[in-house]
């Protein structure tokens, strides 16, 4: 799959840029072709390196295990994670195994097959459109699923120029300066961030494409990425780490995509949803298990634990987690739903909305872009929630804290509440 791709392309042609050094797809190949691989286990540290990329694309050529670990894990957490691996007998068909965020809990080693990662590759070489962009920015961590397999991997198969950056911040200096057709790609708070770092009648038009995933898509941060990128094609992907990583996908050509609807089952995988509207998926993307877990399928179909509804045309809409689905006095409340309430009012940019199980109460943390007092929000919330849902702490938050994929860390808001002013 690699390096049939990878031969194709011109040799001559810059691959990677990596510190303001140039690799081409001649120099990558032969580098991949040198390295003596074995069929042992071995734990690669996702550097944004060329050393990295090249030994990560020979091993899977090759078949070849390799467990993915971060740089930035502390000592101890990477311990924990190689201990798991050491204790625990692979799939005998797994590549790869990559550690998800965490975000719903406690990591997992998800083990994915060469067959499962070539499928999704190409399912996303099509959806995305990676062919139609020659250049691409990439300041994802590569420890990250969506960094490594769903924009490094498949744009080298492309054949892109995939410049490697640090962060967002070096995104926005590139683009100033070069005025070249790129892709880019972030989590929706990278994107947000790249917004806020143009003035508002500030207009980039050399972004050809923005591909948006690992959380939520806003329908103002939609509609200001039309506004800053105004010839930008934008995709909203949903998937998880344990789908290879993507599962749906739906991009600005569609009338449905400033409705905030999240998208279609991406080429290769079905979707359904159970009773209670937890969305389900069945294909060739789905991993092969967890670490020291047996996968268990329903009939084929992997539960992804998040809630969704499906309209008339098969579109459907991420609605948040079964996890976020919590009690309280004994009503079941949805978190999402209270988050979206207080979003609509016009003072207030984000809410996040947390249980605090110690005495079950309702905390929300809020981004305000005006002023706003408490008595204010609670009189707006009376007719549109239930006393239930109605929030008791409301926090002021300046910035949200982040982990370092860039989704927002709800504990590390429970945990630091002491830094939060009382609204």
């Amino acid at each position: 799959m690699i390096m049939d791709s990878l031969i194709k392309h011109n040799g001559t042609q810059i691959a990677l840029t990596i510190d303001k050094k140039d690799y081409t797809y001649g120099e990558l190949v032969s580098a991949v072709e040198s390295q003596n691989i074995d069929s042992q286990i071995h734990f690669l540290t996702a550097t944004k390196s060329f050393k990295f990329i090249v030994e990560f694309l020979a091993r899977l050529e090759h078949d070849a295990p390799s467990v993915i670990m971060a740089d930035y894990w502390p000592e101890e957490e990477t311990q924990t994670k190689k201990d798991l691996v050491g204790k625990n007998t692979l799939h005998d068909q797994c590549s790869l195994v990559m550690f998800t965020s965490g975000s719903s809990g406690a990591p997992k080693g998800v083990q994915l097959s060469k067959q499962n990662i070539s499928h999704c590759t190409q399912a996303i070489l099509k959806a995305l459109e990676f062919k139609n962009v020659k250049n691409q920015l990439l300041f994802l961590p590569l420890s990250y699923s969506y960094g490594l397999l769903g924009q490094l991997l498949p744009g080298l198969l492309a054949g892109q120029h995939i410049h490697i950056l640090p962060s967002v911040v070096h995104a926005k200096f590139f683009i100033d300066e070069h005025n070249v057709q790129l892709m880019l790609s972030g989590v929706p708070s990278h994107l947000q961030t790249l917004c806020e770092l143009y003035p508002p009648d500030h207009q980039i038009p050399h972004i050809k494409s923005i591909v948006s995933a690992g959380g939520e898509l806003r329908l103002d941060l939609r509609i200001r990425l039309r506004e800053v990128f105004p010839n930008a094609k934008i995709f909203n992907n949903y998937g998880q780490t344990e789908m290879s990583p993507r599962a749906l996908v739906m991009n600005s050509d569609a009338k449905e995509f400033f409705s905030l609807k999240t998208g279609e089952p991406i080429a290769g995988m079905q979707a359904q949803l159970t009773e209670q509207g937890e969305i389900c998926f069945r294909g060739p993307h789905i991993m092969l298990g967890y670490i020291g877990q047996e996968l268990k399928l329903d009939k084929g179909w992997y539960h992804t634990g998040d809630l969704a509804e499906k309209d008339s045309q098969g579109i459907y809409t991420i609605k948040g987690r079964q996890d976020h689905l919590v009690k309280v006095s004994g009503e079941r409340v949805s978190l999402k739903e209270i988050e979206d309430v207080i979003g609509s009012i016009d003072e207030v940019e984000r809410a996040i909305v947390c249980l605090r199980s110690e005495d079950n109460k309702l905390l929300v943390f809020l981004k305000l872009n005006q002023t706003l007092t408490k008595k204010e929000m609670i009189h707006y919330l009376k007719p549109r929630l239930s006393q239930t849902k109605i929030p008791q702490l409301y926090y002021k938050v300046e910035k949200f804290p982040l982990n370092p994929n860039g989704k927002i860390d709800r504990n590390q808001l429970i945990n630091s509440l002491d830094s939060y002013r009382l609204l």
